[in-house]
């Protein structure tokens, strides 16, 4: 599981391929107190959301909605959720994505490679990843 914090910076996010140890699901969760979450996952992510912002919208990208199911209100599936046995977050043991922002918005898009790079993200500075898979942005 990884957990990213930020505070009060537009916080991205930007995976390109998920490595995978023993089959295990991949786990993400990211919050911040007053910022934009921008989250962009690998083309063949097939998974739950579970999201959260007070003060804010929820957007998923344009060739991402054809393909997410919205169970509820802060509860989605990217992909086919019947074929993965999706029924509802809390019992779902697959690849999971859960955020949350008080004052922000939150945006779900998929991850483009940089043209001539095979898995190069966009740099982002103020990053820092702290000891046990949190990273911080200051």
């Amino acid at each position: 599981m990884c957990f990213i914090r930020g505070y009060q910076h537009p916080v991205l996010i930007y995976l390109i391929q998920i490595s995978r140890i023993n089959s295990q699901p991949f786990k993400l969760k990211a919050n911040t107190r007053n910022g934009e979450l921008i989250i962009s996952l690998p083309s063949d992510f097939n998974g739950a959301l579970k999201y959260q912002t007070r003060n804010g919208k929820v957007k998923f990208s344009e060739d991402m909605q054809p393909i997410t199911s919205t169970f509820s209100e802060g509860i989605s599936f990217v992909g086919d959720w019947q074929a993965a046995g999706f029924t509802d977050f809390a019992k779902w043991q697959g690849d999971e994505v859960e955020v949350e922002t008080a004052n922000g918005k939150i945006q779900f898009t998929y991850a483009k490679i940089p043209k001539g790079r095979r898995d190069s993200p966009p740099s982002s500075s103020g990053t820092k990843l702290r000891k046990g898979g949190v990273f911080d942005r200051h």
